[in-house]
């Protein structure tokens, strides 16, 4: 049976709450998980899962992450809504919330084939628009993402909360800094392509296949001078109206996607060419 919880000045009630500071975070290396769906993501990608905690009044929870957290025999806490309120990080009342210990990835552990391509990000500062980057890098299947700017808090548990527990099973790597972004980018022969909103060509002019990182900049900045520098190719999402550039999730989600779709349509046609390879052969 799980301990029951029902006072708000619990020492335990009291440690979850200070994991809303980012340096409480950074020092115990735990972040807030709160959703049944993000935290099915966290055991699902077999992230280290320290404590549950869960309020019957908001409902149960499901029946396979019952089984699962019984299997991994994590802690589990029952609170009341009161206290439940204390510790919830949003405005969510779905009755579940976890403290994991998020595993960062290096560079090994990124893949290296002729084809890999990443979605990388540079000062990216709202939780809600890293979150939905990392939904994007998830949906089309590109390898990972690259966080070019080491103050970028990509356990921020809103992040947790946008990205839909992506941000556990996207693999995800923070450069120390811009020199050991770019230094890794070469040594692994990847071209960057820069989204900036006065580049010549617009970004379905350019072929984006093959090895590939695409770089989106801050909300308020765009891309420093270095990445503008850095680049090998500058890409243009055109604007017909009156701003003169899109939200950084919806530029990155755009150029992710005619990546993708140009990858498509060049294995579409590797594949016919193999079809009537075969067919002389025959």
């Amino acid at each position: 049976m799980p301990e029951k919880i029902t006072s708000l000045h619990n020492e335990r009630i009291k440690a979850v709450v200070k994991l809303r500071d980012r340096r409480e975070r950074d020092l115990r290396q735990l972040t807030i998980v709160e959703g049944w769906k993000e935290v099915a993501a966290a055991l699902a990608a077999n992230v280290e899962m320290r404590e549950i905690f869960l309020c019957p009044e908001f409902g149960p929870a499901p029946e396979q992450i019952s089984r699962l957290i019984a299997q991994k025999n994590i802690p589990v806490y029952e609170t009341n809504a009161a206290v439940f309120e204390k510790i919830n990080y949003g405005e969510r009342r779905e009755g579940g919330l976890a403290l994991v210990a998020p595993r960062l990835r290096t560079w090994e552990d990124l893949p290296d084939r002729g084809d890999s391509w990443f979605i990388a990000v540079e000062s990216v500062e709202k939780p809600g628009n890293l979150g939905a980057i990392l939904r994007t890098v998830d949906a089309v299947g590109a390898d990972g993402l690259i966080v070019c700017d080491p103050k970028t808090d990509i356990f921020n548990p809103n992040v947790v909360r946008s990205s839909l527990g992506t941000v556990f099973t996207v693999p995800v790597v923070i450069a120390a800094s811009q020199d050991a972004a770019l230094k890794m980018f070469r040594k692994r022969q990847l071209r960057i392509f820069a989204a900036v909103p006065d580049a010549e060509k617009v970004y379905t002019e350019n072929d984006l296949t093959g090895k590939a990182v695409f770089l989106v900049g801050s909300e308020s900045e765009g891309l420093s001078p270095f990445w503008l520098k850095a680049a090998d190719v500058r890409l243009r999402i055109p604007m017909a109206g009156q701003a003169d550039s899109l939200n950084v999730s919806v530029a990155a989600a755009v150029i992710a996607y005619e990546s993708l779709r140009q990858r498509n349509e060049k294995g579409d046609r590797r594949e016919e060419r193999g079809e009537k390879t075969r067919e002389k052969r025959g």
